[in-house]
């Protein structure tokens, strides 16, 4: 074998010669150095011997490695030259894989991307481990494919399945090539090692002259190859320096580079507790008091992974999950990691028309139902024929775990790779499918560990919705990360949470500002020592100023946050001594994220002045699932993902979310944004909530509408309300119309969703 820093790694395989790609935390992406590594390899194998080829780590490769050509594209003339390098160096190693003298096997042990499938394609034979994947990439780069998709696709899998394959830019497991003629075996990924052993000794004591002469009157000389390799180069070159091909890879490699310099891989996260706190408890059972400890939590959903498994759930595949918030969530969740499988919760407080386009949109082969939404299941499965698993049937989940066998799954978990999906609430239109990946999960971990000081053993309260962000991550992740303890609520009961802090059982806690107000509103309110929670934090929107000093009259200084779906989520949040000195601030950004804001140019604002807030940093969501476009429309040309939200930053660097872009509205010339006047209405001792929405003026352009909520037993005018704003804000911030609502329409993460409202007005 070479020395360490060799790219290609030269070895034995059961009488074969062995090639292994080995770029550790690069994802074995291509580079003018490895291919050259390559090229040589090849041409120094022994003859006789066959040739098998495949990567280190579970990967085969990523293609040609984006962040090298971006280190060329401050120069046209350079990116194109080592665009140039890198293609024809590419060009001569599947040119001497299609030449060699020997059978040539190919191990795809994992994914390939880009231009690493010529390498592939040049084999004689192509077997492909159950966790591997193949996508193009090309389109959603913008650049003409190379690497041997037009040259070479075209004839294993027919010229039609090759184009649709490469417009689509769609990504292919194992068993789909198997089917389309891509590779010749797929096997397990915990047998592929020694399954790779087996087909090389196979061809080891195959005739190599036979194979060569074969090869031959199938494929014939191969000069037809050698002039569709150098017009996918040169297409590949007139395109690659483009101003919006290099946009477009910034925004590809924005968050990826990172995320892949920070960690390629993760550990089994619930293997890895059970062998370090085996007898800690990871979850109790607030209504049975059922108790499972981390040993029983690894057990239990290493058994749900052979579950998947039996069900024929491969990696990659999709499993929608409709349940209420249940230990079991999160069981199936490790469940999908052992197996490389993608979770993807769902809003069981849609009826069934609005589930089925989610379901068409990710099309699981499983869904998993509790006993509440058992009908909504059997409803959504009879349209999309998709089958069943029930969680609390005589014969359904825990029958059937009992009896299997626990999978050892994968030791570990690609980084950048998806673990689960998270629909968009829908505040503002369609739900979109957020990819949520293992690094993703570790980051946002860091972040609110260090923000919070979680300690180890910390308790935690999940009974924020599970198809949310807030529900997995807020801080049930981060808790079990830890080695704590989280207490589960099939949903929010403030007389459960008030006996749980008075109990000592909830360390941190985090609801949202609708949650703060019934709290607020309990009878046991003012008898509950709340100082017992160490930390308490507010998500989903910024907790009114009003709120903030009613809790810290009690003791709490609740610490607002701010962040997405799309940051893992946490992004910003307030730390206690700011909480009641820096009222309504979302706090500062966290340890692994950074975030600007910017004017309409993306160029930074000055202090205090106000811009969309954009993101970078390792855990951002590498984007939309089936949604290429909007995933594109996400980050700026130079990789920063755009949030959507205004806000403004103090001298103390201290941040205020005024609202979404789509929500300011301008009256009479003046930008008006919403949140402010939210606030000051909320401060009404009458109003338990109010939203704001612009509306048409003929005189002013756009004037608001305050939809208002008020508090039990209590109301107030119209009038009333106006001389409230009038003495706190412009004039042209008053709302010019009010409107009284029983309740307003909220997402499950507490957020008033304005585009109803806006709909209602007929605006």
């Amino acid at each position: 074998m070479t020395d360490s820093a060799a790219q290609v790694l030269t070895g034995t395989l059961e009488g074969a010669t062995l090639l292994t790609l080995s770029r550790p935390g690069r994802a074995n992406s291509l580079t003018p150095k490895l291919l050259t590594e390559l090229v040589a390899a090849i041409g120094a194998a022994p003859a006789g011997r066959p040739l098998v080829l495949t990567g280190a780590d579970d990967t085969f490769s990523a293609g040609g490695d984006i962040l090298g050509f971006l280190a060329h594209a401050g120069d046209s003339q350079g990116l194109a030259a080592y665009g140039r390098d890198i293609v024809e160096t590419l060009n001569k190693a599947i040119l001497a894989l299609c030449r060699f003298p020997a059978p040539v096997l190919a191990g795809v042990n994992g994914p390939v991307t880009g231009g690493a499938l010529g390498l592939a394609l040049a084999a004689d034979r192509i077997v492909m481990s159950d966790a591997a994947f193949v996508q193009p990439w090309y389109a959603a780069m913008g650049f003409a494919p190379d690497g041997g998709w037009t040259a070479m696709l075209p004839s294993r899998i027919g010229s039609a399945r090759a184009m649709a394959w490469i417009a689509g830019d769609d990504r292919h497991d194992a068993k789909t090539c198997l089917s389309m003629g891509g590779c010749d075996r797929v096997f397990p990924s915990s047998e592929f090692a020694r399954e790779l052993a087996g087909e090389a000794a196979a061809l080891s004591h195959r005739d190599a002259e036979t194979i060569r002469a074969s090869r031959a009157l199938i494929f014939g000389t191969r000069e037809g190859l050698t002039r569709a390799l150098d017009a996918e180069r040169d297409a590949f070159i007139e395109r690659v320096a483009r101003p919006e091909t290099i946009a477009r890879m910034r925004a590809f490699a924005a968050g990826l580079s990172t995320r892949q310099r920070l960690m390629e891989f993760l550990t089994d996260i619930a293997a890895r507790r059970a062998d370090v706190t085996p007898d800690r408890i990871a979850f109790v059972d607030a209504g049975s008091g059922r108790s499972l400890t981390y040993r029983d939590f690894n057990d239990r959903a290493a058994r749900a992974a052979r579950l998947l498994s039996d069900a024929g759930v491969a990696p990659g595949d999709r499993v929608v999950i409709l349940c209420r918030n249940r230990v079991e969530f999160f069981e199936i969740l490790m469940a999908c990691g052992k197996l490389g499988a993608i979770l993807v919760p769902l809003n069981w407080r849609m009826p069934a028309a609005e589930i089925r386009p989610l379901v068409d949109d990710c099309t699981p082969v499983l869904l998993i139902h509790g006993a509440e939404d058992a009908g909504l299941a059997q409803a959504v499965c009879k349209e999309t024929g998709t089958p069943a698993l029930p969680l609390d049937t005589p014969d359904g989940y825990d029958a059937r775990l009992a009896v299997a066998e626990p999978l050892s799954g994968r030791r570990r978990w690609p980084s950048g790779e998806a673990w689960y999906l998270i629909y968009t609430s829908g505040t503002t239109g369609r739900p979109k499918g957020v990819i949520q990946t293992y690094g993703m999960a570790l980051v946002n971990y860091l972040n609110i560990s260090q923000a919070i000081g979680l300690r180890d053993g910390d308790g935690t309260l999940n009974f924020l919705p599970l198809f949310h962000t807030a529900g997995i991550n807020l801080h049930t992740l981060p808790v079990l990360i830890g080695g704590g303890r989280v207490t589960v609520t099939p949903g929010f009961d403030p007389d459960a949470l008030l006996r749980l802090i008075s109990e000592g059982a909830i360390d941190v806690f985090i609801g949202v500002p609708a949650i703060y107000r019934e709290l607020s509103l309990h009878p046991d309110f003012e008898s509950t020592d709340l100082t017992r929670v160490r930390h308490w934090a507010c998500g989903g929107a910024p907790l009114p100023d009003a709120l903030v000093e009613r809790f810290a009259e009690r003791g709490p200084r609740v610490c607002n946050g701010f962040g997405m779906t799309e940051t893992g989520p946490t992004a910003f949040l307030s730390n206690p001594d700011a909480a009641t000195t820096k009222i309504g601030s979302v706090g500062k950004t966290q340890l692994f994220i950074e975030a600007r804001i910017v004017d309409g140019q993306d160029n930074e604002v000055a202090v205090d002045e106000t811009g969309e807030v954009q993101f970078f940093g390792p855990g951002l969501t590498p984007g939309y699932w089936n949604r290429p476009d909007e995933t594109q429309a996400l980050f700026t040309a130079d990789g920063w993902l755009k949030s959507g939200d205004l806000g403004r930053r103090d001298a103390d660097g201290y941040v205020y979310v005024v609202g979404r872009i789509k929500e300011m509205y301008i009256s009479g010339g003046e930008n008006v944004y919403p949140a402010e006047i939210e606030n000051v209405l909320a401060a009404h001792p009458a109003v338990f909530e109010a939203a704001i929405v612009g509306e048409p003026s003929e005189k002013w352009g756009e004037t608001g509408c305050a939809h208002v909520e008020f508090k039990p037993g209590q109301t107030a005018s119209e009038a009333q309300l106006k001389d409230w704003c009038r003495e706190r804000l412009a004039a042209f911030k008053v709302p010019a119309r009010f409107v009284f609502a029983t309740t307003l329409p909220r997402t499950a993460a507490g957020k008033v969703q304005k585009h109803l409202l806006a709909s209602e007005d007929g605006t």
